[in-house]
């Protein structure tokens, strides 16, 4: 099994140059959203990195901090999320590159994984638009939910 940082730069994979992603939002590097900028990084830099573009390193710099701030988020709004095994913690990281929002909006999603009944929960992620989206990756990460691994 991949780490979740490999696993991340497959499913986001790397650009050098801002594009268009899924949603129509500008992003950079692997898969950071330049327009929501939840990591208030300097404009002067993002303004850089729109003309000039990102090298992989900061991209790798900017999705550890992304994972981080992910996690932090979930830690917060999830009062159980301590009690996932790390596989399943790792999956909603994977989730949160949507936006920690709307992993909130997994509601059935959610209170499945609360109570431990990963089938459900596996089910849930897939029943999305979100999994329509992603396609291959939606598979993955429900895989992952179901399985603990």
């Amino acid at each position: 099994m991949k780490s979740l940082i490999e696993q991340l730069k497959i499913d986001e994979g790397f650009s050098k140059m801002p594009y268009r992603c899924t949603a129509n939002k500008l992003t950079i590097g692997y898969g950071y959203n330049l327009e929501a900028n939840m990591l208030n990084i300097d404009p002067k830099i993002i303004k850089s990195w729109i003309d000039f573009g990102i090298y992989e390193h900061e991209a790798e710099a900017i999705l550890l901090r992304c994972v981080n701030d992910i996690s932090m988020q979930l830690e917060k709004k999830l009062v159980w999320w301590l009690k996932l095994n790390k596989a399943r913690q790792g999956a909603l990281i994977n989730m949160g590159f949507m936006g920690v929002k709307k992993v909130m909006g997994f509601k059935q999603m959610l209170r499945c994984l609360e109570r431990g009944d990963w089938v459900t929960a596996s089910a849930q992620a897939l029943d999305s638009e979100w999994a329509k989206d992603v396609g291959e990756r939606a598979q993955r990460v429900a895989k992952i939910i179901r399985d603990g691994k």
